[in-house]
């Protein structure tokens, strides 16, 4: 029934849809795309206001997203006429950054549906694995999002409970100097020991 409901409510949301195409341009590459404009502001605040201006007779509006991957932009393309997320289980490591790129792509265009069910999925796949996420992961993270934002706290949490250092093969380990400060920091008052051995503030000795 629940299923019977959201089809019924996709139908009639596709039945509103009107005629006006939008042409997006990804990467340095420039592929192209077409989507309904009605699709593409309904789902976001973003691309609400950018298309927001007039549009001359018989043409179709332009975005240029200079800054997305076609994969990344396809799994956008995916979840918006279908409502679910690409998944292909035999490529686990892959799907796992492709729902960071995801989550990361919803954050900056204001699409905070996506942005949560992206964000529940990568939860699910980094926890159901015995795979760290990567050091580059990390990286990007905290470049893109606060240190109290709720994937930075994840990242955290994780490598906390998780890190052996036989885990990193030679490009993470090359990849250790660059690691975020902040990361580090949060890593190092959360870790089990350091509670175990907490003081009160003031001259430990």
């Amino acid at each position: 029934m629940l299923a019977l409901r959201n089809m019924k409510s996709r139908h009639s949301m596709f039945t509103r849809i009107g005629p006006t195409i939008v042409k997006v341009k990804l990467g340095a590459n420039m592929h192209r795309y077409t989507i309904h404009q009605e699709l593409l502001a309904a789902c976001s605040k973003h691309f609400r206001n950018t298309l927001k201006g007039p549009i001359q007779k018989g043409q179709d509006s332009e975005v240029t997203l200079t800054d997305v991957t076609k994969g990344t932009f396809e799994a956008f393309m995916h979840w918006l006429c279908s409502h679910e997320l690409l998944d292909n289980p035999q490529k686990r490591h892959r799907n796992r950054d492709q729902l960071f790129a995801l989550y990361a792509f919803a954050a900056r265009y204001q699409i905070p549906s996506l942005q949560k069910v992206s964000m529940n999925a990568y939860f699910v796949k980094c926890t159901d694995s015995d795979c760290l996420p990567t050091y580059e992961t990390v990286i990007e993270a905290f470049e893109l999002f606060p240190e109290t934002s709720p994937i930075c706290k994840f990242l955290v949490d994780i490598y906390c409970e998780r890190f052996r250092p036989n885990y990193d093969d030679s490009q993470e380990k090359q990849l250790r100097s660059k690691l975020p400060h902040k990361f580090l920091v949060n890593c190092l008052l959360k870790s089990p020991k350091l509670k175990s051995h907490a003081v009160d503030d003031g001259d430990p000795r």
